[in-house]
Formats: structure tokens, sequence, C-alpha cells
């Protein structure tokens, strides 16, 4: 099979990337994960990477990726994989051209596509197959596990389970994948005793998939006779619950109450949300209509979803209307000719798709249509999201593209993570734009800033002295975070993508977005929450020793030093070698992008001295997240003016050192 660009995942060395300040494009601390030419786990001596697609990563910080490969007995047949694990451990989940676990016969893998990887490491992915015997009713299928011990989950023309064997063809749509190593997926199958292709969902791990909601199968919590009519779109939960949209007919079923989405939870389903029911915030006369589209979920079982309503008065200019929360207790988010907050007066939302996101914190994130005052096809589209509470803007086409002297042309689809931050490819039109730089990435930092991740055109280090001119650029999106589907951005501010180089060279990356260590003269408000007192309280002040609870916060700081001179703030951290150098190098970047110094302190009880300038009495904001670095916390942060530095590493250094031991102890 030919190489496909892409770009893959998990941190193999602690190599560091930075577009240069002199491009003017604002960068994010990260790494790269893999590039062309590393060796390529669980192949023969001489086999290395070539290419990289379809990046994934999970809130632990391990990846999976679909890799290209070069070398000895390399063909165009078996010259991809897919890849998944942390840092120290990537493993080889499939191999193109190998036996596919669980297909009888001569039945090989073909193509990989759409991994996705849980919090436990397992990786769930969809595969084309080749080999005697496949044909279009059987090739295709899905494969989920652990590196090295990968179960076919399904395989397109296989029964399904609660169908009539001898009339089923079941096509399984592509599946969710759970933390508890559970697969949902949309089932497609024809009964000549019905009209047309019939739907369901069918979901369970490896060996044990069983029906959830079958055309037939009675509604649970229904009167008698009241059975599904079709199922599909399901997404599911780290622990396992599944939300679906569904039809059902029956007794007391009428066109004006046949939909809805449903929730499984425990083995089984009850209704979330039904056509014919109130719809919140709306009025007295207006329900839920017949058109759910695609839900979200995400851990506390929170959804969210499109519909169309249905009442008095509605009408074709607000009809459409975006809703979130627990079942039963559910917000109108958006509603169709509701202001669109941010934009010019006039504005107003004219659909919100079929397929919103919803992150852990209940922020809903969805692609947008709008219509009003100055709306053309040039502008009519944007990603709104409400993090911090409002359903506002993210980014809209045809505004200016943050740092850059263009605006945005097209906008692909977001992606989400757990606090409500999006990520999302667009391309660029403009002034200096051509066919060499109009195309990049941007995401949200924890600061609620949309800033440039990597763009086309722009160079990409890949190790010292190695930089590289990006000629392409791939983020897979259409996640939340929390509902089973490929994700791409996590919790701790992660996002992986892959970029190919002018050189013909490509990367796998993970971007820390907002960086590891970071001062900012504004609190940081997206999965930062104010540590240890000092985030909303009192300042710290200088010559505080403070302790530092958990690894994400930030710690608020004034009079650290005279306004116009240097503080340093110097940090202590525990834990592993490999874990302290990783964290440290994060840093080192952070300091060339954010305006501060970085100085390595070997031995001693501080690892790091950063060198900031101080605004006086004027508070800042130190914001620190070291999540998925392994083996590492930070434990002690120290702000001292710049003349002191030297006084308190020699009086402070043995009472830290004491203070430390009896922790650890």
């Amino acid at each position: 099979m030919s190489y496909i660009r892409c770009l893959g995942s998990t941190a193999l060395a602690v190599s560091m990337f930075l577009t240069e300040p002199s491009v003017g494009l604002a960068q994010m601390p990260g790494h790269v994960i893999v590039r062309d030419g590393d060796p390529a786990p669980g192949m023969q001596g001489g086999v290395t990477f070539k290419g990289f697609n379809s990046v994934v990563i999970n809130n632990l910080g391990a990846t999976a990726f679909v890799g290209g490969l070069q070398g000895p007995g390399v063909t165009a047949d078996n010259d991809t994989g897919l890849w998944a694990g942390a840092a120290s451990s990537l493993g080889l989940a499939a191999r193109e051209d190998a036996s596919a676990p669980g297909a009888l016969g001569d039945t090989r893998f073909a193509q990989f596509q759409f991994p996705s990887l849980n919090n436990v490491g397992q990786v769930e992915f969809f595969a084309h197959l080749r080999g005697s015997g496949v044909n279009a009713g059987n090739g295709y299928g899905t494969w989920a596990g652990l590196p090295g011990s990968i179960q076919l989950a399904y395989r397109n023309g296989d029964p399904l389970p609660g169908v009539n064997p001898a009339f089923s063809v079941s096509t399984g749509a592509f599946p969710v994948y759970s933390n508890t190593g559970q697969v949902a997926f949309t089932g497609i199958y024809d009964d000549p005793n019905l009209p047309g292709s019939q739907f369901g969902i069918w979901a369970g791990a490896p060996g044990v998939i069983s029906a959830v909601a079958v055309p037939g199968q009675q509604v649970p919590g229904f009167a008698a006779g009241v059975e599904f009519r079709n199922a599909l779109l399901p997404a599911i939960n780290p622990s396992g619950q599944i939300a679906y949209a569904a039809r059902v007919e029956g007794p007391g079923v009428t066109i004006n109450n046949d939909a809805g989405i449903w929730l499984r939870s425990g083995g089984s389903s009850g209704v979330a949300v039904r056509e014919g029911t109130a719809a919140p915030g709306t009025g007295s006369f207006v329900a839920f209509g017949d058109r759910f589209g695609e839900p979200a979920i995400n851990a506390s079982g929170a959804i969210a979803f499109a519909n169309t309503l249905a009442g008095i008065p509605v009408n074709g200019d607000n009809e459409r209307a975006l809703y979130a929360g627990q079942p039963g207790s559910l917000s109108l988010i958006a509603r169709e000719g509701g202001t669109a907050a941010g934009t010019s007066p006039g504005v107003v939302f004219d659909d919100f798709g079929d397929r919103p996101f919803i992150g852990g914190s209940g922020a809903v994130v969805a692609q947008v249509k709008l219509r009003g005052d100055g709306v053309t096809t040039d502008n009519d589209d944007g990603i709104w999201a409400n993090p911090a509470g409002a359903f506002t803007q993210v980014a809209r086409q045809g505004d200016a593209a943050p740092d850059t002297s263009a605006g945005f042309f097209t906008l692909g689809a977001p992606t989400a993570n757990f606090h409500g931050q999006t990520a999302f490819s667009a391309s660029l039109a403009g002034n200096g734009i051509d066919a060499s730089n109009d195309s990049g990435i941007w995401a949200v930092d924890p600061f609620d800033r949309l800033v440039p991740i990597a763009r086309e055109g722009q160079p990409l280090r890949l190790g010292p002295g190695d930089d590289r001119t990006i000629s392409g650029l791939q983020l897979l999106a259409g996640s939340g975070g929390q509902d089973g589907r490929s994700s791409s951005f996590n919790a701790a501010s992660q996002l992986a993508f892959s970029a190919a180089f002018l050189d013909g060279t490509s990367a796998a990356v993970v971007a820390r977005v907002g960086g590891t260590a970071r001062l900012s003269d504004i609190a940081p408000v997206l999965g930062a929450a104010a540590a240890n007192g000092y985030g909303v309280g009192t300042p710290a002040t200088a010559g505080d020793i403070i302790s530092v609870l958990g690894d994400s916060g930030y710690i608020r700081f004034a009079g650290a030093a005279p306004a116009g001179e240097t503080a340093q703030i110097l940090l202590d951290f525990s834990g592993t070698e490999i874990g302290v150098q990783v964290a440290l190098a994060e840093i080192a970047v952070g300091g060339d992008l954010y305006g501060y110094s970085f100085t390595h302190l070997a031995g001693g009880d501080f690892q790091a001295m950063l060198h900031v300038p101080s605004l006086g009495s004027v508070p800042q904001y130190f914001y620190w997240n070291i999540l998925n670095i392994g083996g590492v916390d930070l434990q002690r942060v120290q702000f001292i003016p710049e003349p002191a530095t030297l006084l308190l590493l020699v009086v402070a250094g043995p009472v830290l050192a004491h203070n430390r031991s009896r922790k650890e102890a």
C-alpha cells in the first residue's frame, strides 16, 4: 500500500520543537513523538518510520498513530502499521498484510483508520482487509486491545447478535471506545420482511458483543409492544455509558413522539430526552421535535445534542436549538435566531450542525452557521464554546487569524478536551497567502486565548539545529475528549498532530498548548485550579517557600522585585531522573516563548531557576502544568529578588533538603 502522509505518536526521546520567534508565530512547547528515520518498534532491524497520520492521545499522555515504513523487507503491500503506548513503551498493534486476529482463512490487514486510545492504554481501530475470500460484504472490521493482544471486535458480514442470522448482513459504522474496553457501533442489516435497511446499536468487549437497541426489540420502560424502529449514532463515555439516537413505534406512539435520545447505563437503557416533551428555555408551547442530531456524552453522563423544535411560535427561522446537561435537567445553550455573542449587531445563529461536543467540565463546543446583517458565504461558519459559562465565539470564517496578517478562509471541524479548550485546522486567505502557507492549526490555551500551534511555510524545530519548513499538517478532529471518539486533545492541554516538511520528511508531534511553565498578568481559567490559597487570596511575596499540591495550577504573586528589575522563580521537583529532564526541557522551551530565561541547577534542592521580568506591585501568575510527564512532581516554588539568590541557595538549601526527606519518608 502506498504511504499516506501522516503523523505518529508516543514520546521516544526528549526532543523539543520551537518555531523561531522571527516568523511572528506564537509557538507552543512540545516534543516530537516520532520522526522519519526512527526505528519502528516490532520490526526487524533496519526498518524505520516514513510518514505518519491519525495521531491520537489519551489523558495520560500516551499516543497512537498510523505510521508508514521503509527499510529491509518493506514493500508497497506491508509499508504501514499502527502503534500505541506511552513514551517508554511504544508497541506495534497491527501491521499491513499481517494476519487479522479472529478472522478466519487468509485474511490480512490492508489499511488502518480512526484509531482511538483509552486511558488504560487499549487501542481500538477500524481496518480494511485483503486476502482470499475477502469481498465487499466482509472487507472491514474493528479490532481492539493492548498492543500485542489485539482482538476482533466485529467484522462486516458477521451475524449480528439479536438479529435473525438467516437474513442479517452487518455493516458496522465507525465505532466508539471506552476505558472499560467496550466498543459501541451502529450496525446495518437488511430484513426482507421490513422496508429499507435497519439500523441498531451493538456494544461490548471483543468476543462478547451484544445488542443494545435493535429494531423490533421492546423499549425498556415503555408499554408492552413499543419497540425500537431504528437506533444509531452512539457515543460512549469512559465508564461505558452509551448515548444514542433512536426512533420507536407501537401502542401510544405517534409521529409527534417517536424520536429521542436514549442513555444505556449498567446494562439497561432509559430515555434521556424525547420528542414531544417540553423544551426548556423556549416557552410554554414549544417541545422537542423529531430531528435529533448525534449525541455527545461526558464521564458524568451529561449529554449534548442539536434538535429541531416544534410548537408555537416555532418556524423556519427559530426551529434549531442546542442543548446540554444531565437527562431530566437539560439547558438551552443556543437557539436559531438568537444573537451570536461576539459578532456585530444583527448577526444570529442559523444552525448548530448535528454533532456538538461536551467536555468533562460540561463545556459545549459546536460548529455553527450564522445569518443576518453582513453575513455571506465568506463569513457564515464559526466555532462557538462555553467553557466559562457563556456560549461565545472561538473562531469565525473571515475573521483575522491570530498572529497572521490573514483571515480564516475555511474552518475545519473542531476537537475539544475535558476543560472545553478547542482546537481546529483552518485555511487562510489574504495578503501574502499562497499554496505554500495557507493552512495551519489553532487552539485555545488555558488563558482562554486563541493561539496558533503550527502553520504551513513556518519552521518546526525537531532538535538542536534541526529546523524544517512545514508543507502539510493533519489534525484528527471530532471529539469532546470523553465520548469514545478519536481524541487528539487531552485534559493536560496536549494536542497531537502530524506534520510533513518541504524536504520530504515528516514527524508526529505533541504540543503543550499554553506551556508547561508560564508567567502571565492574567490567571489561567481553563484547567488550572487556583492552588494553595494563593490563586484568589493574598499573593505570595518575596522569599515565600510555597508547597505545591497537584500537577496543574497557579500561584499569584507580587513584589518579588521592584518594577523593571528581575525576579527569580525557583522550582523544586521530585521524581524520576528522566521525568525531571522532560519537565525541564519543556520549561526551557517555554522560556524562549514567554519571555524568561532558564537555568538548570545541578544538585541542591532546586532543579530550575527562571529569571523573570517583574511588574513590581502588579500581580502576576505563575502557571504550571506537568501532567503526563511521568514520574515527576512539582514540590515547592519560591520567589526571590535577583540579588538575594546566592544567599537564599546557601541558607535555605539544608532546610529544604530536610523537609523533602521528611515528606518522602
